[in-house]
């Protein structure tokens, strides 16, 4: 019977009385072995593969992530350690996540958001005892406020009056406790104020390697004074040649009559120029000093502002103000968590022109500020400053 060659695809064929039958080699069945055996129908490629059959076996082909015979590993994307920085890795299907620590940003925490490097330079005017002491105050806050090490922040001091003396250097202390106690342990001169001297040894000190100065990295000297030199104008040369050089320069107004103008005079801009009162200096170095593609830091804008206006003056004056008011509210947005801004007005009585939440754009603020009329009367501005906001 085996003489018709029945068994297909490498069959044997068995002889026996009567019939035949076939032994088939593996992958194919049947009464003639006609059949190839289809192993894609078990499903055995796992996670979405995609089965190809063949005689006598199977492939699969895995999507992305996966790896196996039977794509049944998840491939372990953590595996090559690729978060930077202490970042912790999360493995997901053909990718992964890091989790950053502490300010450290971006997709393997590759970006050091935390503030810094920078060296910061103080010229404390000891001149007066009750002045030096608010400027150590506002130092400690600053210091208080940074990492200070040799990779971080670094602080120098320096104090003037008939002298300039170098209190430390850059190097000197390196860890916040250390510093806070060379700070409360310098004592002050008392006497005239020479700031010529002082801007001096501040450019000799910013400037090079010396006193533990690193070039690499930014430079602020930051002036504490009132800006009342005992030397006049001579200064202003000394402090225009260290602008010049791209020195950057800062002033703190302490005191009790604090000149503004000479402040300005003294610091690179006139955004430069701080109140000891807030935390703006500090926040200025703290946004400037980190990386710029970091976004963990929101920067606040919102603010109420009140104008109050004597509407005892001429005419003239008025237009002057409204002009004012306006050059003053075009550099403020309104909005959700923006700025807010509000009118009264004041001679003998003081008079709500509208609040603060009247005009939410510029179109319908503007000409709100200059519909007040001119009254003549006697101005009240001790009464006008006591009212209730």
């Amino acid at each position: 019977e085996c003489n018709s060659n029945p068994c297909q695809n490498g069959a044997q064929c068995v002889d026996e009385v009567n019939r035949y039958s076939c032994i088939c080699v593996p992958g194919y069945l049947g009464t003639h072995c006609e059949t190839e055996i289809n192993e894609c129908d078990s499903n055995p490629c796992q996670n979405g593969a995609q089965c190809a059959d063949y005689v006598n076996r199977y492939s699969c082909t895995c999507v992305p992530g996966y790896m196996g015979t039977n794509c049944e590993i998840d491939i372990d994307e953590c595996q090559s350690s690729p978060c930077q920085n202490g970042g912790s890795c999360n493995d997901l299907v053909n990718r992964f996540e890091c989790t950053c620590s502490g300010r450290y940003n971006g997709t393997v925490c590759e970006k050091d958001c935390r503030p810094g490097p920078a060296d910061i330079l103080f010229v404390v005017d000891s001149s007066e005892s009750a002045d030096f002491n608010r400027s150590l105050d506002f130092m400690f806050n600053i210091i208080q406020n940074l990492s200070i090490g040799p990779d971080d922040f670094q602080i120098a001091m320096v104090t003037f009056s008939s002298n300039a003396t170098l209190e430390f250097a850059f190097d000197e202390y390196r860890d916040n406790q250390s510093l806070f106690d060379a700070v409360n342990g310098v004592t002050p001169e008392y006497g005239p104020t020479f700031l010529t001297q002082a801007l001096a040894l501040a450019e000799q000190i910013s400037s090079g390697t010396a006193n533990g100065r690193r070039p690499s990295v930014p430079c602020y000297v930051v002036i504490l004074t009132d800006g009342l030199a005992t030397d006049g104008q001579e200064y202003v040369t000394q402090a225009r040649l260290m602008q010049w050089r791209g020195v950057r320069m800062m002033g703190v107004g302490i005191g009790s009559s604090v000149s503004h103008t000479d402040l300005i005079t003294l610091s690179s801009n006139i955004d430069d120029v701080f109140s000891p009162d807030n935390d703006d200096m500090l926040n200025t170095i703290l946004r400037e000093t980190s990386h710029q593609d970091c976004n963990d830091c929101i920067l606040r804008k919102d603010s109420d502002i009140i104008f109050l206006v004597d509407v005892t003056q001429k005419g003239q004056e008025l237009a002057s103000v409204s002009r004012t008011m306006r050059e003053i509210s075009s550099f403020f947005s309104f909005g959700m968590n923006e700025s807010r801004i509000g009118l009264m007005t004041y001679a003998s009585n003081v008079i709500n022109q509208f609040s603060l939440t009247t005009h939410t754009d510029h179109n319908t603020l503007y000409p709100a500020l200059s519909k007040f009329p001119q009254i003549d009367d006697d101005a009240d501005m001790i009464y006008a400053l006591s009212w209730n906001l």
